[in-house]
Parts: C-alpha cells; sequence; structure tokens
C-alpha cells in the first residue's frame, strides 16, 4: 500500500485506501511533516500525547500479528511507507536478522574447514607480532607518510646527474593531452630538430594526428585479418582474447613510428591539427573497439556459415572502409597534397609550395 494512498485515506477517515488495494484496519491517525491528523482534523500539541498512545498500541498488535505471520502482503508495504507504523516493520526486520544469526552460530560446530584462516591461524600471527622499537618506528613513518617517498633511495639520488652525452636541441613543447601517443610524440620530436635546421625556422612540429589516423587505420586492419586468420578458434583462446581486450588502443613502438612515416610520410601539424578526439582518446577508442568487436563476431559468423576465405576478406575491406569514415569524423581526413610555408630567417613568409606527405 503507497504511503500517499494511505495518509488520503486517513485524512478521509476511512480505513480503505483510495487505490483499491486492500489494508488492514489502521487507527485514523496519519503524521504529515509535524503535524497528526485524527480523522481529517488536525490534532493540537495538547492532543497528540494521546495520539500517540494510541498509535503504540495499534503498532503493538498489528507487530503481533506480523510475528505470528497473520498479515496481509499490504500491511508489510504500509509499514515500510508510513512513519506511524514503519516500528513493527523495523522489529519484524530484526526480528529475522536475530533468528539468521542464531542459526549460523547454532548450525556451526566450531571446526575449520581446510585451507580457511582459522582462529588459531589468527592467533598465531597475532603472538608472532613483537611492536619493538624498529617495528614501532615504521608503523609511525607508513601511518603518516607516503610510501613512495620513504621508499626513495637518497644514496641513489645523490649519484644521479642530469648531464647527458647526447641532447637534442628542440623549440618548443609538445603536449600528448589525454592521449597515449607518447610514442608518437617521442619519435616525431627526434626529426623535429631537422626540419628546423634545414629551413632556419623559429619552430616547427609535425601532424601527431597525420600518423595517429593511419595507425588506427593499420590496426584495426591486424585486428580483423587475425580474426580471419584464428577464425577456427574458440573464442576464449587465449591470443583471440588478447586480440579482442585492446584492438584499436594508442599504444606503439619505435618501431610503429619508423613504418607510419616510411609508408605514409609526415605533414606539418597545420595542414592537420590536434581534434578533441585526437588530444581525448578515450571516448573514440571504446567506440572503434566495440565496432571491431562487432565485426570479428559476423566474420566469424560468415566462417560458421561457410563462406570461403575470399568473401571474408571482401567483407574486411568493406568494414575497413566503415573505420576510414569514423576516423574521418573524429580526426579529420588526411591530406594526399597540401600547401605549405613558412618564415624565413628575416620573419618573411616564403611563397607557399606544393608538397604530398611522402
Amino acid at each position: 500500500m503507497h504511503c500517499s494512498c494511505a495518509r488520503l485515506a486517513g485524512l478521509r477517515g476511512r480505513h480503505e485506501p483510495l487505490c483499491g488495494r486492500r489494508a488492514i484496519p489502521q487507527p485514523r491517525v496519519v503524521r504529515v511533516g509535524r503535524w497528526v491528523y485524527r480523522r481529517g482534523q488536525r490534532v493540537s500539541w495538547q492532543g497528540q500525547r494521546a495520539v500517540r498512545r494510541q498509535s503504540d498500541r495499534a503498532a503493538k498488535t498489528q507487530r503481533a500479528a506480523i510475528l505470528k505471520g497473520n498479515h496481509p502482503r499490504d500491511a508489510i508495504l504500509y509499514n515500510l511507507c508510513d512513519p506511524v507504523e514503519e516500528n513493527a516493520m523495523t522489529s519484524y526486520l530484526k526480528h529475522l536478522t536475530v533468528t539468521f544469526i542464531v542459526v549460523l552460530f547454532v548450525a556451526a560446530d566450531g571446526s575449520a574447514a581446510p585451507g580457511t584462516l582459522s582462529d588459531k591461524d589468527i592467533e598465531r600471527m597475532q603472538s608472532s607480532l613483537k611492536m619493538d622499537p624498529q617495528m614501532r618506528a615504521m608503523y609511525n613513518a607508513l601511518t603518516n607518510t607516503d610510501i613512495s617517498s620513504l621508499a626513495l633511495n637518497r644514496e641513489i639520488v645523490r649519484g644521479h646527474n642530469e648531464l647527458y652525452s647526447h641532447k637534442i636541441e628542440v623549440k618548443g613543447i609538445t603536449n600528448q593531452k589525454s592521449s597515449g601517443r607518447c610514442w608518437l610524440f617521442a619519435g616525431l620530436n627526434v626529426i623535429r630538430p631537422k626540419v628546423i635546421d634545414k629551413h632556419k625556422l623559429k619552430g616547427f612540429e609535425f601532424s601527431q594526428t597525420y600518423l595517429a589516423f593511419w595507425d588506427k587505420m593499420e590496426k584495426a586492419n591486424v585486428t580483423l585479418e587475425l580474426i580471419i586468420e584464428m577464425r577456427d578458434r574458440d573464442l576464449m583462446d587465449r591470443e583471440m582474447e588478447f586480440v579482442l581486450r585492446h584492438p584499436c588502443d594508442d599504444g606503439g613502438y619505435w618501431e610503429s613510428v619508423v613504418n607510419l612515416i616510411e609508408k605514409y610520410g609526415a605533414v606539418p601539424q597545420g595542414v592537420m591539427p590536434e581534434t578533441n578526439s585526437s588530444s581525448s582518446t578515450g571516448l573514440m577508442n571504446s567506440l572503434l573497439s566495440r565496432k571491431l568487436r562487432a565485426d570479428a563476431v559476423k566474420l566469424r559468423e560468415m566462417h560458421a556459415a561457410g563462406e570461403p576465405l575470399k568473401k571474408l576478406r571482401a567483407a574486411k575491406k568493406k568494414m575497413l572502409a566503415e573505420v576510414y569514415r569514423m576516423l574521418v569524423l573524429n580526426l579529420g581526413e588526411p591530406p594526399r597534397q597540401f600547401e605549405w610555408r613558412h618564415e624565413d630567417p628575416n620573419s618573411k613568409p616564403t611563397a607557399p609550395k606544393s608538397y604530398t606527405p611522402r
């Protein structure tokens, strides 16, 4: 029985709720906020003590009926909703909890099953622990200081210096933001000084988005190709699980930078600048991964239906076209040809020239 129905019924001086559901007879007393009503009339502060006594008597009767099991389902619903009679349901739940705990203790035979942490094991560990001065010092340090700071080896720190035999001179700092393209930024920063020295530039930065685009395409192709090659394996195969866990993440290596530049070239950042999805790749990667997993299911279903390898690879090309479309919408379309100009050492802009990424 809903609380609002019970209250309206009390205000109208009736035992039946307005919603038509049956409820056991309740005292015609309803509390709304800090006011108490009897038969639809608000009771004065002096008369509330008598109202409480009447409510307590009704609650005891209700509780006795509940504990004996002689109560309709609506009575429990009423007690869950109405603040005047909620003590009966609370007592009922307490009774069930105590009964459950007693049953557990009675059923226990006092012996622990093999392999469990028994009371004797705990007592043995407690007795073996001695809070000596060294233990006390460690306890005080760890409870008041970060563990990483305490574990720092000062002797190693003193012997470390930041003087290196090889140093890459760059102009400006690149920022990968909320993405996992550190390997790509590092690789492009290695070749960036060569361009700056060659053209006598004040600053220059390659487009990380351009190579990240093709990195996603290559990863999508590898994922679907592996699905085709492992089409006869169980879906819970360890290698299959590894392929589908992160089918299109941001990670990469130095070899990845080299292979991408050799195949796709590079462009200045102004030609293909950063986007929201390139700077924060989490959601884009999640959507790409879901799409590739769905495509993996389709390829496996085609193989189960007896489709030949040629049709599987044809379907893969259509799937990659959809991945390409998703990447264009998130990162922009990679240029095939572009115009670029820069400032000479005298800060004068040069004439625009046409270039290709490779």
